[in-house]
C-alpha cells in the first residue's frame, strides 16, 4: 500500500504499542472502541435513569418498583428498556443489508461512518436533558441511537480485514489483543470517572445520567474525531453489476447463506447459528441485567455501575484463567464451557438475586460475570498465545 496514503507499516519501536506500528486502520480502529466503550457504559446510568422516570410517571411505589404493576403509555415501566433493545434490533434486522450493501458497493464507508458518530454525538448530547418532561422522547432516541451504534461498528469493523493485508497473521493476533484491552480500559476509566463524581456530589438517578451524558458527549465528540480523521477513505469492494443498491445486500447475504449450506453444512453452518444466538444473549444481557438490577434489587445507578466496573476488572483474571483452559483443551472446548458457565451463572444468579436484602451477593456474582467475560476475550487472544 502506498505511503504516501499513510498505511505503510513502520520499524516496532518502544511506542509501538499503543502506535500499531504507525497503522492508520488500527490506531482508529482502537480509537473506536474506546468511544463505543464510553457509549455502552453510558447507557448504564442513562437506563437506570429512564426506569425510574417511567415508574415515577407510572405512579409506582418507589420503594417496591418490582411488585409495580401500573402501566405508562400502555407498557409497565420495567418493560421500557426491553421494548427500546427490540426496536433497535427490528431497525437493524430490517436495514443492516441496506447498510452493508453501501459499504461494500459504493465508495462511501467513511462517509457512512461519519454520518453515524455525527448522529450519535447528537443524540447523546441531546439527552443530557433527560427529565420528567422529557424520558419518553428520549428513549425513542435511545432505540435510534442503539441502531446507529450498530451501523457505526459496521462501517468500523469493514477496517480490519484491510489491517490484516497490512501485517502478518501474528502481529495481527497481538493488535487485536490490544484492541480488546484499550476498549476495556476506555470502558473501566469511565466507570470510575462516573463513580466518582457520583459519591462526591452524591447524584440522584437524574442528575448521574445528566452528568454521565455530559461527559460522554464531549469524550465521543474528541475520539469520533480523531478516529474518523486516521481511517482513509476506501473505493468500493465489488460492482453492483446492474443490481439495485437497496437489494444487493439482500441478494449477497442470501447467496452466502447457500454457499454456506452447500460447501459447510456440518461445520461452518452451525457455528453460525450458535454466534446468532449467543451474540444476541450477550448482547440482551448488559439492557436485561440493569433493569433486573433496578426492579428487582433495587440498586441505584451508581451501584450498578459498580457491579459493571467490578465486572470488568475481575476479566483481567478471568482471562488468564480463560487461557489456562484453552490451552489445557482446545478453542472450541474451551467456548463451549464458557458459554455454558455464563448461562448456569446467570440462571443462579436468577434464583439467589430476589431481592434488596440480597444485593450484597450481587459483587460476588459481578466477579463471576468477570472471569467468564474475561475467559470469552481470552480466546480471541489464543492463536497469538499458541504462536508465540
Amino acid at each position: 500500500m502506498d505511503e504516501e496514503e499513510g498505511n505503510s507499516v513502520q520499524k516496532p519501536s518502544c511506542c509501538s504499542t499503543v502506535r500499531f506500528l504507525g497503522v492508520k486502520e488500527a490506531q482508529g480502529f482502537a480509537i473506536l472502541g474506546v468511544t463505543r466503550g464510553t457509549i455502552v457504559m453510558s447507557n448504564i446510568y442513562l437506563s437506570s435513569s429512564l426506569l425510574y422516570l417511567a415508574n415515577v410517571e407510572a405512579g409506582c411505589d418507589m420503594d417496591d418498583v418490582n411488585n409495580c404493576s401500573k402501566e405508562v403509555f400502555g407498557f409497565r415501566p420495567s418493560s421500557l428498556l426491553t421494548i427500546t433493545v427490540t426496536v433497535s434490533g427490528v431497525l437493524a434486522a430490517l436495514l443492516m443489508p441496506v447498510i452493508g450493501a453501501i459499504v461494500d458497493f459504493t465508495p462511501h464507508r467513511k462517509l457512512l461512518g461519519i454520518l453515524s458518530a455525527f448522529s450519535i454525538v447528537m443524540i447523546q448530547s441531546i439527552q443530557i436533558l433527560t427529565n420528567q418532561k422529557t424520558w419518553f422522547v428520549m428513549s425513542i432516541l435511545q432505540a435510534l441511537a442503539g441502531f446507529l451504534y450498530i451501523v457505526q461498528v459496521l462501517a468500523t469493523y469493514a477496517y480490519l480485514p484491510e489491517v490484516g493485508r497490512l501485517v502478518d497473521e501474528l502481529t495481527m493476533t497481538k493488535f487485536t489483543s490490544r484492541f480488546t484491552m484499550i476498549q476495556f480500559g476506555g470502558q473501566s476509566l469511565y466507570l470510575i470517572i462516573i463513580t466518582a463524581v457520583a459519591l462526591v456530589f452524591e447524584l440522584n438517578e437524574v442528575k448521574l445520567a445528566q452528568c454521565s451524558q455530559t461527559i460522554n458527549a464531549f469524550i465521543i465528540l474528541i475520539f469520533f474525531t480523531i478516529a474518523w480523521k486516521l481511517l482513509p477513505s476506501r473505493p468500493q469492494i465489488h460492482d453492483l453489476n446492474g443490481k439495485n443498491i437497496i437489494m444487493a445486500g439482500f441478494i449477497q447475504n442470501w447467496n452466502t447463506m447457500k454457499g454456506i449450506n452447500k460447501h459447510y453444512a456440518k461445520g461452518l453452518r452451525f457455528f453460525l447459528i450458535a454466534s446468532c444466538f449467543t451474540s444476541a444473549g450477550a448482547n440482551a444481557f448488559s439492557t436485561i441485567s440493569v433493569t433486573y438490577l433496578y426492579e428487582v434489587l433495587q440498586m441505584k445507578g451508581n451501584e450498578i455501575g459498580i457491579i459493571f466496573l467490578i465486572s470488568l476488572v475481575i476479566s483481567v483474571p478471568g482471562a488468564f484463567f480463560g487461557g489456562f483452559v484453552t490451552g489445557k483443551t482446545n478453542p472450541i472446548t474451551s467456548l463451549k464451557i464458557n458459554l455454558i458457565s455464563f448461562s448456569l451463572v446467570t440462571v443462579a444468579a436468577a434464583f439467589i438475586l430476589t431481592g434488596p436484602s440480597r444485593t450484597n451477593i450481587c459483587y460476588i456474582f459481578a466477579c463471576l460475570w468477570g472471569i467468564c467475560l474475561g475467559w470469552y476475550v481470552s480466546l480471541f487472544s489464543f492463536q497469538y498465545q499458541n504462536l508465540k
